[in-house]
């Protein structure tokens, strides 16, 4: 008898040892609630970013209204009056150089671009 305590006691021991395995999720549709709930969540905060754009985008249109309405004393000229003889400036600068350098470019070419049979050497000796 004392092998049938034996066999009860290990018996015993491996069922205090092995966990039941028991299902913790359940099919109660909580999901299906909480997936909804996030959906909801994110087509909110999507709304709020688009309603701050737009928000952000008047104040900078009506920034710019403002600044375009805004008072002239004593001047008959704008500041894009300004910047644009400036940038007219600019270009006729820029014009009279390039033409200086398309004169010596051109130059370069008649000194060197000539089909002269003195000039022309043979690549291979």
């Amino acid at each position: 008898m004392a092998s049938g305590k034996a066999t009860d006691d290990i018996k015993a021991e491996n069922e205090q040892e092995t966990p039941v395995n028991a299902n913790t999720f359940s099919n109660d549709g909580s999901f299906l609630q909480v997936y909804k709930q996030k959906l909801q969540e994110m087509e909110l905060e999507k709304k709020r970013k688009e309603e701050k754009a737009k928000k952000k985008n008047e104040i900078q249109l009506k920034r710019l209204n403002n600044q375009l309405q805004g008072k002239r004393k004593g001047t008959s000229q704008t500041k894009d009056d300004l910047k644009k003889q400036k940038q007219n400036q600019d270009d006729s600068e820029k014009s009279a150089a390039w033409k200086a350098y398309m004169a010596e470019v051109n130059k370069y070419k008649s000194q060197v671009c000539t089909d002269d049979s003195e000039t022309i050497r043979p690549l291979v000796k």
